[in-house]
Formats: C-alpha cells, structure tokens, sequence
C-alpha cells in the first residue's frame, strides 16, 4: 500500500534489519544517512531545499526543532540545526509560537511537512471511498501513537479530493483553544456528504472519557453505535453541515486506498537498434541538483525480464522497480537519456551466457528456429494441422532405429542410434497422402487441413500413380504435371489415382519439414505457438544444449526463452507417460533451476496424468520454481 522505495533503519537490531530489507528486496538505509544513498534520496525527504522554488505569499512556514514534543514534530515536521542553516534564503521557516498553531497550520496546510508533498503526484490509485475524517489523539510524547499516525497519513491519499482529513491533537489542552472548533468544522466537516460519522477519534494512550471531552471540545455528538459507513457515489452531494457526529476508536485503516507516487507525461520515442534518445520535459518544479527517480515504461519494453543485468544492458545503473525501469537522474527542465534497449532475443541469448559456461542450438533447436523464422507457427494451434503435419511426415528415423534393434546390432546408447538413423534415414522417398487416406481424420477435414499446410509453404499438391510395370510409387508436383502419365522409373506409362470425386489430390511435405518433423521438432513448435498465444511479448528457442562447467556433461532444455517477461525453460514430450520414467522429473527441473528459470515448462501433446503433475509440482516448490503445464487439452482442444 505504501509504496516504499526503501527502509530506514531507526533503532531496530542491525542484522534483522537486514533480513526484513532482503525479504522484500529494498534497499537499508541507516537513519543519519537517508538523505545521502539508497534510491530515497531527494526529494522523498529532507533537505527541503530540493523541493523549495519560493513561496507564493511570503508566508513561514511551520516546523519544530529538537526541543519540540514528540506529538508536534511528527505533525508538521523537524529540521536539524545543520539542515536549518543550508536553507535557501527565500524559505522561510519558524516555530509555532503556542501549541494550538501546529493544529492549526495542520488545517490550513501551512506546514513544511505538507509544502513538502506539493510535487507528489499520485497515479494507479485505487478507488479512494468517501469516508469520516480522522482526529489522531496523543499523549505529548507517545511513540506508539506518533508512529502509527506517521503511517496511516503516509498510507493515505494526498490529493483525491475524497481522501480523509487528518488531524493529530494532544490530549490535553485543546479546550482552551479559542474558536478551534469553528476552524475544525470550517476546514475538516464541510464535505460532501454520503457516510457516517462525520469523525473517527482515535487513540493509544488517552482514555476513552478524555476522547469523549475532547469531542464536545470541538462541538461534535456521539454518532450512535451502527458500523462505520462510506460511500463510493460519484454524483455531488450537499456539503454537510453542523451537528458534526463522532465515534471512538473505530478501526482507522478500513478502506484506505493504495497508490502509487509520481507525476506522469506522455512522450513519443522512436526506438533504434542501437541507442534510443529519449527526451522528458520535467513536469515536477524542483530546484537544479536535486536527484529525482525517473520510471520508464512502454511498448519497447515490454517482455524484457525485471533482472538487474537487463536494466544495465539498457543504461548503466538502472534497476526495475514495479515493472518499470528506474532510474536516478538529476532535475532538469529537461531529462535527456540514452538508452540501448535490446530485443527480446539479445536478452534471451544475454541469460544463456550468464548462466551457463558455454551453449548452442540443439539440432531440434537449429531446424526449429529455422522453420520459425520462414513460417507463422501459430497455423499449428488450427484444427487438425498437427496431425495432418505426422500423418504426412516421412517415418525415417524411428523406422530405422526399430529395425536396428530387431537386427540386434551394439550401438553405445539410443542417442548413437538415432544419429545413425538420421544420417541414413534421409533415403527414404518422402510420403505423400491423399485427403481420404489419413486414417483418423476424416476427409474434408483432413484435406482442409492439408491444404492449410500447403498456404503455409510446408507441403505442395501433386497427383500419384503406382507403376503397373515397376511398381513405383510416383508422386508428381502440380507444375510438373503433363497430358502424357508416366513413371519417373521405368518411363512406363500410367494412369493418376482417383477418387470418387474424380483424379485425387495429394500432398507432399518440403523436404526440410518432413526432416524436421521426423527428428520430433513439430512438437516444440506447436508449444511454442500456444505460448506465444497467451504472452504475445515473448521470445523462444526451441532446444538448446548447454554446459554449465568444465567437465564436458551437456544438458538440453527443450525449450527456453522468454514468456511475457519472465524466464521459462522445459521439457517437451509427445506422450506423458515419458514424464514417467525414473529420474525424468528431477533432470527436468534441475536442468530449469540451474538455468535461473522462473517457470518450469513441462507438456506433452496428449494427457499428462495427475500423479506426473503432483509429483513436478512438488519438485518445482523444492526449487522455487512456477510450474507451467501444457498437454493435449491446451494444445490439441478441438482436434
């Protein structure tokens, strides 16, 4: 809620300081040095010079100094000696000449603690409710008040004109204030109406019977013992008038809006490959000198992870910070920054490096990143595509592995023999289906999807005959085709195969398709489209193998890249049941965690069962990791 930069470490134990900063990832700065280091440096806090260009009226301003009650300084604010004498001429400050004044200038907001909020805008609010005012009641020197006073108004709204008023008062005293009362009514009461009480008093230290005379202090009446009531109405409403009600000690941080601090301006910025200059007219009025926190955010970057080594790939000390790209720049009317913004594939490339000792495409990776960057692999998210795409590829290397086994011949391991079974593999003729021979599918929906395949460049049409002489299977290609049939083997002569519908059409894959849709590089692609699908802003390679230190031990990710700005790397299986076997689990995850991943990708093109997804998920928590799954209800819903 309150949208904190840093902490300050006041009096609390040195190393828990440090756990609690860790824990939420800010920064610690020690008391004495907050306004010399940490990103909360001017104008988040004093010296107030940064945030003084002169006053309209020539009016002091209200602050306490060291020998000041406690209840006072935490309600218009404190400058030390030191900082009192680094003033700017034109600021004029002074003391309140009695207590009654730090209530009053709180009303009229005439303090430097207020003055010092005038250039903190506020933007992604939520919805801030209509609601009672509060009057905060202390004991002169109560710290447990003071601070939770300190809080609530830091958690509050600064300018919506609904926000609650706030008012810190001591507990004794305030009835010898002459017409207080009146300027209370004047100040705080006299808003738009719609909620009930008119006043929330609150307190730690004083007892209840003292809030209660305090109350009739400042003309209010008890406002009876129903819930607190807000509105959320935007249409007007009369100003409500004396009497004023009140309640005591009702809960005073119930809805409280969140937000987030800053004066926001559009620019127009034309992005390069290499440095972008972007040029900001300061819309804050702070003196020169002062250090300001500028936050980028865009298009150009979207899907760029939140890690510290992108922002400085950007610009050399910045950081991310809710999304955004900080930086610490000096005022100036005009802020001008270079920036070396990298695409989503440089930073892809730029984590690989940082996590692993060295790394390349996998074959998998090398055909698929191919194939990507000639075709639009969301076509394999339509209907039917997939399977057409297997129903169509040439079965070369599982076909060859199988008969090696049935010969019984040594090979080292599986890898060995589907290398072998790649290399041969390729001399085998490629197949060549017709619409109605596709087995499951039916056959409009079959030649439907072949012909999409075709629009995609990944197949051609043609007509076939079996030679009556020879017996080859010919195929020919639509543009080859002439008024004389005849066989590419034996020139014999020969008629096309028909169908009921007359001659029928066949489809042949691109020879490089069918290889890669042989060596199982479709199912990385089909993952990859139904991500790309959900985080249009990402970047993918399909298959990688990288080696983490010296002792030559290679691992693959079947996957890795970026995925709506958050690093994602993982397994790909055509069946689920692989996930199955002993270790499988374990290596995929490992292989994720080791390669800094924020999620782990497991999928499958059919179902993965729900003893395989507990038993990752477990996994994953282990290493704190996201589990993301994908199988057949994902990929393949309507084939």
């Amino acid at each position: 809620m309150a949208d904190v930069e840093s902490l300050v470490r006041v009096d609390a134990p040195i190393g828990a300081s440090r756990l609690i900063a860790d824990e939420l990832t800010l920064d610690l700065i020690e008391l004495d040095a907050i306004d010399m280091e940490g990103d909360s440096v001017e104008p988040w806090g004093p010296p107030v010079s940064a945030v003084w260009l002169g006053n309209a009226d020539d009016t002091a301003l209200v602050v306490m100094d060291e020998s000041a009650p406690l209840w006072q300084v935490a309600a218009v604010g404190y400058l030390s000696p030191e900082t009192r004498a680094e003033l700017p001429a034109d600021l004029a400050v002074r003391p309140p000449m009695q207590e009654d004044e730090v209530a009053r200038h709180q009303l009229w907001k005439s303090t430097l603690i207020a003055k010092t909020t005038e250039e903190l805008d506020e933007h992604g609010r939520t919805h801030v409710p209509r609601g009672p005012a509060l009057v905060w009641v202390t004991e002169s020197d109560s710290v447990e008040d003071c601070v939770d006073f300190w809080n609530i108004r830091a958690l509050d709204s600064l300018q919506h004109p609904d926000a609650a008023p706030l008012l810190l008062l001591p507990g004794d005293g305030v009835q010898h204030w002459l017409n207080f009362d009146k300027q209370v009514a004047s100040h705080m009461l006299s808003r738009p109406s719609g909620y009930s009480p008119d006043v929330l008093l609150c307190s730690h230290t004083t007892p209840e019977e003292q809030l209660h005379s305090i109350a009739g202090t400042l003309s209010l009446v008890p406002g009876g013992p129903e819930e607190v009531r807000y509105t959320s109405s935007w249409w007007p409403t009369p100003s409500r008038r004396a009497p004023f009600t009140y309640q005591v000690n009702a809960d005073p941080l119930r809805r409280r809006p969140t937000r987030k601090w800053g004066r926001m301006v559009s620019i127009e910025v034309h992005q390069f490959a290499d440095v972008t200059r972007a040029r900001i007219p300061s819309p804050v009025n702070i003196a020169p000198h002062a250090l300001l926190l500028i936050r980028l955010w865009g298009t150009a970057l979207k899907g760029l992870p939140c890690r510290d080594s992108v922002a400085e790939m950007i610009s050399t000390g910045a950081s991310w910070r809710d999304g955004c790209l900080q930086l610490v720049e000096s005022s100036t009317a005009e802020h001008v920054l270079d920036l070396r913004i990298p695409s989503l594939d440089q930073v892809t490339h730029h984590l690989l490096e940082q996590s692993t000792q060295r790394y390349e495409l996998s074959d998998k990776g090398k055909m698929g990143t191919a194939l990507m960057s000639r075709s639009d692999i969301t076509q394999l998210l339509r209907p039917n595509l997939y399977e057409a795409l297997i129903g169509l590829t040439t079965k070369r290397t599982a076909h060859f592995v199988k008969e090696l086994k049935k010969l019984r011949m040594e090979a080292a391991d599986r890898a060995e023999l589907e290398q072998l079974a790649a290399s041969w593999g390729g001399r085998s003729p490629r197949m060549h289906r017709s619409a109605n021979g596709m087995g499951r599918l039916q056959t409009a929906p079959a030649a439907e999807a072949m012909e999409a395949v075709s629009a995609m460049g990944w197949a051609e049409r043609g007509l076939s005959f079996t030679c009556n002489h020879c017996r080859l299977d010919n195929f020919i290609p639509l543009r080859e085709t002439q008024a004389a049939v005849q066989c590419a083997g034996c020139r014999a002569p020969g008629a096309f195969e028909r169908d009921a519908d007359g001659i029928a059409m066949h489809y042949r894959l691109d020879s490089f398709v069918d290889r890669a849709c042989d060596n199982g590089v479709l199912p990385h692609l089909l993952v990859i489209a139904a991500l790309a699908r959900e985080q249009p802003h990402s970047y993918f390679l399909p298959g990688v193998d990288v080696w983490k230190d010296g002792s030559g031990s290679k691992r693959e990710a079947d996957i890795y890249g970026l995925y709506g700005g958050r690093l994602l790397a993982g397994e790909v299986k055509t069946q689920g049941t692989e996930f199955a076997k002993p270790g499988q689990l374990q290596h995929d995850v490992e292989v994720s965690a080791a390669l800094g991943a924020d999620i782990h990708l497991m999928a499958a093109i059919d179902a993965i069962s729900h003893e395989v997804r507990q038993a990752a998920q477990l996994l994953c928590d282990e290493r704190g990791v996201e589990l993301l799954i994908l199988d057949r209800a994902a990929l393949r819903p309507a084939s």
